[in-house]
């Protein structure tokens, strides 16, 4: 598993992708639901009668990159590689065909499924050329 970006914000972040164009080059991030965690922050005032004064932040993890991206095959590739290494991959292929982790690999095979359904969407939504039959 890929190791991501640790932020912290006062708005709740949208879980999910986030795929736009940027000039010549393509912008992408991932925020993996399981990821976004709420934290109270008191204040340093301290407490009036029975509520703590503070804030709400959230902390998540975030995956991204920005670059260029020449076909709609590599986007899919791209958005794979937020959640798994090459290596993930080869390694959840082998342990299927040898009949061990078939729940990691369904896993494995229900995100690829997610990042094709994201690429074809973002591709033709940012005025890529169009994507081969």
């Amino acid at each position: 598993m890929k190791m991501g970006t640790i932020s912290r914000s006062l708005e709740q972040p949208n879980s999910g992708f986030d795929v736009k164009r940027e000039g010549f080059s393509i912008y992408a991030q991932y925020i993996p639901e399981d990821s976004i965690h709420t934290i109270f922050i008191p204040d340093e005032a301290g407490s009036t009668g029975n509520e703590i004064p503070g804030h709400t932040e959230y902390e998540y993890t975030s995956y991204s990159f920005f670059e260029s991206i020449d076909s709609y095959e590599e986007l899919i590739s791209k958005l794979v590689l937020f959640k798994y290494t090459l290596e993930d991959e080869m390694s959840l292929i082998n342990k299927m065909i040898a009949n061990e982790s078939i729940s990691e690999y369904t896993e494995y095979r229900t995100y690829v499924a997610l990042c094709k359904t994201e690429a074809k969407n973002s591709y033709i939504g940012i005025g890529l050329n169009k994507i081969g039959s």
